[in-house]
């Protein structure tokens, strides 16, 4: 099952010390019920793509359809590599595509990893690492990736949209965000192990045509950040929140990324 979704942020690749994202992307974020809608996992940064990536089962701890009535695990519907699947929403309403990626480990050396601390706005981490002269060392990281796309069955709309779906680090929004007009804003909460995750950097892109519109924000005390819906089109919300490791051996640092790709009409 490889290019299924396209996710953010994978970290396989990183160049300039910049982490790629990986996030999922429809062909259609309305697919009308029971007929079939292709999803791909694209790579790159600033929403801008560097390619398809195939999805292979081996790498996913969750692969889901959550929809109203029936949840499908889509790890046994594929069980080898898939460029990009194609699925069937069976129900009206609001469908949450789930894919949470096993850790994997990357060993960076110390500027570029000092860069993409800064670049993330993971300051803490870069300050904690200066505190404790690690700064000219390698950075030993383990990341998670955990990607969710919202989809809506014929169109119609429900407050599905605005339940998390207990992923390890999760933006959840707050209204159904194809419901909220131009010019106003959107509500997110970014919950870590189920709980608001405060002062975190968030970033929001959208994309028009081929451009890409972009705001830098960062959630306040109850892990709460608004954006700003500008315009409709597809929209990439992502971040990376990062902690360090008690137990040293492989990795020094443990880090999640987060996902969520929807559209506003």
């Amino acid at each position: 099952m490889r290019n299924l979704l396209v996710v953010v942020g994978l970290l396989t690749s990183i160049s300039a010390g910049y982490a790629h994202d990986y996030y999922l992307l429809p062909d259609t974020f309305t697919p009308a019920v029971n007929k079939p809608v292709v999803v791909r996992l694209h790579l790159g940064d600033g929403f801008t793509s560097d390619g398809e990536k195939a999805f292979d089962p081996r790498l996913a701890s969750t692969f889901q359809l959550v929809g109203p009535k029936h949840t499908m695990d889509l790890n046994k519907e594929w069980r080898e590599e898939v460029k990009a699947p194609t699925l069937k929403l069976s129900d009206k309403g609001t469908h949450w595509l789930r894919l949470d990626r096993l850790p994997r480990q990357i060993t960076l050396d110390a500027e570029k990893f000092n860069s993409y601390l800064a670049d993330e706005g993971l300051q803490s981490i870069l300050e904690q690492r200066r505190k404790e002269k690690e700064d000219k060392e390698p950075g030993r990281e383990r990341y998670s990736r955990c990607l969710k796309c919202l989809l809506q069955a014929d169109d119609v709309r429900d407050e599905a949209a605005t339940k998390p779906l207990g992923q390890k680090l999760e933006i959840v929004p707050q209204t159904h965000p194809a419901a909220v007009a131009k010019g106003k804003t959107l509500a997110v909460t970014v919950l870590f192990d189920a709980k608001p995750l405060a002062d975190v950097a968030l970033t929001a892109y959208r994309r028009e045509g081929d451009k890409v519109h972009k705001q830098t924000l960062r959630t306040d005390k109850e892990g709460v950040a608004s954006v700003r819906i500008d315009g409709g089109g597809v929209w990439l919300l992502r971040l990376v929140h990062m902690q360090g490791c008690p137990d040293r051996k492989e990795a020094d640092w443990e880090s999640y990324w987060s996902a969520l790709t929807f559209r506003v009409p």
